[in-house]
C-alpha cells in the first residue's frame, strides 16, 4: 500500500541549468512538476494536455499565451486552459510548480 503522508524537497533542490524538470508524485490524479528555468532561458511554444495551474515559486517569468504576455512574479498564480500554445522565458532564475 502506498503512504498517504510523505515529504519531497524535489522543489528546493532542482538546479538552475538551463530547463530541468521533475515530475512530483502524482497525487490524487494531479501531475505535480516542478520546472526550473535559469534567467533568460526559453521553454518553446508548446500545449498542455489538461487545464493547467502554474504557481511561481522564486523569479519572474514573461508567459505567452493567445497573442499576450503576461508577467508572473515570484508567489503568482496562473491558470489556463488545455490545448492553448504557450511559451515560458525567464526574466529571473525561476521555480514554478505546474498542477494539471
Amino acid at each position: 500500500m502506498e503512504e498517504f503522508y510523505f515529504i519531497d524537497s524535489a522543489v528546493s533542490k532542482l538546479q538552475y541549468d538551463g530547463l530541468n524538470t521533475q515530475k512530483l508524485k502524482n497525487t490524487f490524479g494531479i501531475d505535480c512538476i516542478v520546472i526550473s528555468l535559469e534567467k533568460g532561458h526559453l521553454l518553446p511554444e508548446h500545449n498542455s494536455p489538461k487545464n493547467t495551474n502554474i504557481y511561481v515559486v522564486e523569479g519572474a517569468i514573461d508567459f505567452s499565451i493567445s497573442g499576450k504576455k503576461y508577467r508572473l512574479n515570484a508567489q503568482d498564480w496562473f491558470r489556463f486552459p488545455k490545448d492553448e500554445a504557450h511559451s515560458v522565458k525567464a526574466v529571473e532564475n525561476t521555480k514554478l510548480l505546474v498542477l494539471r
